[in-house]
C-alpha cells in the first residue's frame, strides 16, 4: 500500500512513520555492511508505533534542542520485531520498543534519534501498547538494573558492563604516583557522594581496523571484522597520547583527559561512534588518523616519557573517579563544539579527537582557566546537550 501524503505536510501518519523507521534500519544495516561490518540483523517488522506528549518525553528525554531549533518535531513510541543473529543489550529476538524523535529541517520528515525505550517508565501510561511483551520487558529492565542481561525467554545472555571494584580501584590508586597532576582549587566544589546512576563502564567493544591491531590479536589477522573487547582504562591509556601532544597547561589535559573518557563512555552507554553493530569505536577517526594502538612502541625515550605523562593524567586528581554530564537532562552527550566556542558544532574530527584545546583562540584561555571552565566553554551548548544547560561534574566511585 502507498504512502499518501496528509493534506497537513506537518503531520506525520503512523504508515509514514513505519515507513521511516524501515528505512532507518535498512540504511543502518547496510552502512554497517559497506564500511566492513557484517549484518546482525536478518529480518524486522514495524510493528506498532505511535506519537508520545512531549511532556511526557521530558521524563526521560532531552527535547529543548529541537524545541528552541522551530521545526517542526514528533517523539513516538515504536515496537519492533527482531530476528537477529545474536542477541545483546542493543536488541533482542522479538520485540524491541524504542523512542524515536522525527524532524523535518528541509521539507522532508527524517528521524533524528532512535534509542531504546524506558519501557519501565511507559507502562501504565495512555502511551504504552498494553501488551504482554512489554510486562515482560520490564521485567527485563529489572534484571538489568541489577547487572544482568536476559532474553524474552529468560536465558541470561550477557552482564551488565560495569567497572568492578577492583577496576575502579586501579584507576585511583593505580599507575605512577610520581607523573600525576596536582590536586586544584576547583576540584574542592566536585560532589564527595558517589552517584550511584552513573556506573563507569568495564570495557569497551573496538572494532580493530588498523593492520597492527588485527595481527596483535589472535585469529583477527586474516578475519573479515576484528572485534576486541578492551578494558575501558586500557583503552583510554592507549589512546589518550595519540590524540593529544601532552605540551598543554595541566589543566587543560585534564579537561582533555575528562572529555575523551566521557566521549568512550558516550560510545558504550549512549549511541555508538562506528557503523559497526557490534562494536562501539573504530580504532580509527573517520579520517583515517590512528587513535588507538593495541601494541604502539615508542620512538625513543622522549616519547615514551610524553606517553607516559598522559596515560598518568587518568589517575590523576579530577580525573580519576569523575565524569561531566547535561546539568539538566542529567544524560551523557557526545562532547562536541558549542556554537559559543566560536567553532562548528559539525567539526566531528576535531571534536572526537579531543584537539578543542588547540585552537587559535586557546593559548589564553589555558593560562587563565581551570579544567573545569574549559569544559564549560567549549561544551555548554554542544549539539547534544540541552542549549540552556550547564556542564555538571559526578563522582563514580570515591576518592
Amino acid at each position: 500500500m502507498g504512502m499518501e501524503e496528509p493534506a497537513d505536510p506537518n503531520i506525520l501518519t503512523e504508515d509514514m512513520m513505519k515507513n521511516l523507521i524501515a528505512k532507518h534500519i535498512q540504511s543502518f544495516e547496510q552502512e554497517a555492511w559497506e564500511s566492513g561490518g557484517e549484518r546482525t540483523m536478518l529480518s524486522f517488522n514495524v510493528k506498532a508505533v505511535k506519537p508520545i506528549d512531549v511532556e511526557m518525553a521530558r521524563n526521560f528525554l532531552t527535547v529543548a534542542p529541537y524545541e528552541l531549533s522551530g521545526m517542526p518535531f514528533l517523539v513516538a513510541y515504536a515496537a519492533v520485531e527482531y530476528n537477529l543473529k545474536q542477541e545483546s543489550e542493543q536488541g533482542l529476538n522479538g520485540l524491541n520498543f524504542r523512542i524515536i524523535i522525527f524532524t523535518k529541517p528541509n521539507g522532508g520528515w527524517k528521524i533524528a534519534s532512535y534509542s531504546i525505550a524506558p519501557v519501565t517508565q511507559i507502562v501504565g501510561t495512555p502511551y504504552a501498547f498494553q501488551i504482554p511483551e512489554e510486562t515482560r520487558m520490564v521485567e527485563i529492565e529489572k534484571k538489568r538494573r541489577e547487572g544482568i542481561l536476559e532474553n524474552y525467554a529468560g536465558k541470561v545472555i550477557g552482564y551488565v558492563n560495569r567497572a568492578s571494584e577492583d577496576q575502579l580501584k586501579q584507576e585511583m590508586t593505580g599507575g605512577n604516583p610520581s607523573l600525576r597532576l596536582k590536586k586544584s582549587a576547583w576540584q574542592n566544589r566536585l560532589p564527595d557522594a558517589v552517584n550511584p546512576y552513573y556506573p563507569r563502564p568495564a570495557k569497551i567493544a573496538v572494532h580493530m581496523k588498523l593492520k597492527e591491531n588485527k595481527d596483535f590479536y589472535p585469529g583477527c589477522a586474516d578475519a573479515q571484522v576484528c572485534i576486541q573487547e578492551i578494558d575501558f582504562l586500557e583503552y583510554l591509556e592507549k589512546s589518550f597520547p595519540h590524540v593529544w601532544k601532552g605540551d598543554m597547561n595541566p589543566e587543560a589535559i585534564k579537561a582533555g583527559a575528562l572529555a575523551w573518557k566521557m566521549r568512550a563512555w558516550y560510545a558504550v552507554s549512549v549511541n555508538p561512534l562506528t557503523k559497526q553493530p557490534s562494536a562501539r569505536v573504530d580504532d580509527t577517526d573517520e579520517q583515517g588518523n590512528i587513535i588507538f594502538y593495541a601494541d604502539y612502541k615508542p620512538k625513543n625515550d622522549e616519547e615514551k616519557q610524553r606517553i607516559a605523562r598522559l596515560e598518568e593524567v587518568f589517575h590523576s586528581p579530577g580525573v580519576a573517579g569523575v565524569g561531566f554530564k547535561d546539568g539538566i537532562s542529567e544524560g551523557l552527550f557526545l562532547p562536541g563544539f558549542a556554537q559559543s566556542s566560536g567553532y562548528a558544532a559539525g567539526d566531528t574530527a576535531k571534536t572526537a579527537a579531543s584537539g578543542i584545546f588547540y585552537m587559535a583562540d586557546t593559548k589564553e584561555l589555558v593560562m587563565k582557566k581551570n579544567a573545569a571552565q574549559l569544559i564549560q566553554h567549549y561544551f555548554k551548548g554542544s549539539p547534544q546537550m540541552t542549549n540552556t544547560a550547564s556542564v555538571t561534574f559526578f563522582r563514580y566511585t570515591a576518592e
